[in-house]
């Protein structure tokens, strides 16, 4: 006959053993994230500086493998892959204030037609992400922006400083279910983050 006690601790020992394991990779893929070396790009202003800063490889974002989603499901996305965060420090120097954006430019690579992918920012408030706007379908300028955003980018988000302060931002992308698109295993959506800024 099977002792009972001995059977129950062992299904304890193992719970236990598997929890146990779980935090170890979790607070390992932690620990990981928040050392990796981080990559700055700065912009030089007269009167101060805007610095975006990130840690992923590429300086936005590069997704394969997906479904079209609705803007429901696409703004819970929590895939490491479908979303980039990054900072944006603002300097302030001899001025009085920093007026910078937020753009998003597809890269050559993208196979999904651009009325047909949404980006939707989101912006950390008291230690959690907030939405700044709604998801927007993107849609391209063909001009250079006033601050600097390049020609065929989209601006999706401005911010105004009057003191050196850091922003912490989380982008997602998808492809939008609701404009009817076929997404196949070959397609691709890459998007390169920049900010411009101007100090006064």
């Amino acid at each position: 006959m099977v002792d009972k006690n001995k059977m129950s601790k062992g299904v304890l020992f193992g719970v236990l053993g598997v929890s146990c394991l779980v935090i170890v990779i979790i607070s390992l893929a932690a620990v990981l994230y928040f050392n990796a070396p981080k990559k700055v790009k700065k912009e030089q202003l007269e009167g101060g500086n805007v610095y975006l800063t990130y840690s992923d490889d590429i300086c936005g974002l590069d997704i394969s493998g997906f479904t079209a989603l609705t803007d429901d499901e696409g703004q819970k996305l929590n895939r490491a892959d479908m979303y980039f965060d990054f900072s944006v420090a603002s300097e302030l120097d001899e001025a009085n204030e920093i007026l910078y954006e937020i753009a998003v430019t597809p890269e050559k690579k993208t196979t999904v037609p651009l009325k047909n992918i949404k980006v939707y920012l989101e912006k950390q408030s008291s230690g959690t992400y907030v939405p700044v706007g709604e998801p927007m379908v993107i849609s391209v300028s063909k001009e250079k922006s006033n601050l600097g955003s390049p020609e065929n980018s989209m601006i999706i988000h401005k911010e105004s400083k009057k003191k050196s302060i850091t922003d912490n931002y989380r982008l997602r992308v998808w492809a939008s279910k609701e404009s009817g698109v076929t997404i196949t295993d070959k397609d691709i959506i890459s998007l390169k983050v920049s900010v411009s800024g101007k100090a006064s």
